[in-house]
Order: C-alpha cells, then sequence, then structure tokens
C-alpha cells in the first residue's frame, strides 16, 4: 500500500521494509533523541533504538510512517495490529475496547525542532486513516502523564484517555479512538 499525504512543512511517507532499512540509522538517531528527554529520559544506545524499529517493523500489519522535509527525516510514527489477549498482558484495557482489530500505535516521535507544527498531526491521520482503510475498529496508544503537548494533540484527533495506566509504566496511560 503507498500512502502518501503533504502537510504544511513535510511529507509523510508510509514507509516499505526496504525504505525503513535505508533509513535505519537516522530513524534510530531521532528515536534516541526524543525518548532522552523529558518526560520519558530514557537512555537508549543507537544499536538499540535500531533493533526496536526493526522489531516493529516486524510485527503483525506493521505499518511505519515517515515524515520527511528537506530529505532529512523529521519524525515517524509506527504501528502494529495487537490482539486483545496481547492487550490485555500490559492492562485491563481490553475491557474498554470495542469489538474488532486492535491498531496499536507503539511509537509517535518527532524531532523538538519540528513540534508544534502540525507534524505529529499529520502522522496521526496517516495512522487514523490507514486503520480505517485496513478495517481496524479501533487505534490504541499509550502517553505518559506529564507528555502534555502528546496528551493535547491525542485530545485534539479523538482519543479518549482511559486513565488505566500501562502495568510496566505506572505514569503511562492507555488511549483509544474509536473507528
Amino acid at each position: 500500500m503507498a500512502l502518501l499525504i503533504m502537510c504544511q512543512l513535510s511529507l509523510i511517507l508510509l514507509l516499505s521494509k526496504s525504505q525503513i532499512n535505508g533509513l535505519l540509522a537516522e530513524l534510530g538517531t531521532l528515536y534516541m533523541g526524543v525518548w532522552s528527554a523529558p518526560p520519558w529520559c530514557e537512555q537508549w544506545s543507537h544499536f538499540n533504538a535500531c533493533a526496536e524499529i526493526t522489531a516493529l517493523a516486524e510485527k503483525m500489519e506493521a505499518m511505519i510512517f515517515a515524515a520527511v522535509a528537506s530529505e532529512k527525516v523529521i519524525g515517524f510514527c509506527a504501528s502494529y495490529e495487537m490482539t486483545a489477549g496481547e492487550l490485555a498482558k500490559k492492562t485491563s484495557l481490553s475491557l474498554c475496547l470495542p469489538a474488532g482489530r486492535i491498531l496499536y500505535l507503539a511509537e509517535m516521535l518527532v524531532g523538538a525542532e519540528n513540534r508544534g507544527q502540525g507534524v505529529g498531526v499529520s502522522l496521526t491521520l496517516a495512522t487514523i486513516t490507514a486503520a480505517k482503510t485496513a478495517g481496524y475498529g479501533s487505534v490504541v496508544l499509550r502517553t505518559d502523564i506529564d507528555a502534555i503537548p502528546a496528551r493535547k494533540l491525542y485530545a485534539k484527533m479523538g482519543f479518549c484517555d482511559t486513565g488505566i495506566s500501562d502495568v510496566d509504566h505506572s505514569t503511562r496511560t492507555y488511549w483509544v479512538l474509536t473507528l
């Protein structure tokens, strides 16, 4: 499936596996930079960041969108199909979901210098559009309670904060968008 969306400052592309491999070093650097900042303050090596992105790309029905401006990746999001059973291992959220397939938006990253310019909105819209086209019943994500800009973005996009925490990260709550 080829999906191409133009937003104000960047081009949003659905990456093929070969494109992911070609951009892996750049995606890994972005991943490290975003996760090292508050509220996450997680330190990832470049090797581990690239391994995480590769693992995401291998998941069932994985979709990775990249925001590209001036031939540079300025943001990306990764999602994949998750079963209710898999989700139940992380939280009691599966009890709150509508019937149907679940698309889990696992990563949403926009470089600090490109935030507030509509890149996150465009990446989220691309994911929602692809999920609707593929017949998903809902999109689920989690974010930290202190990630105020991300929380505002998700609320603006129609996601509802369930208030249910992740079993591994108590400060991260699950959000649901029913399609």
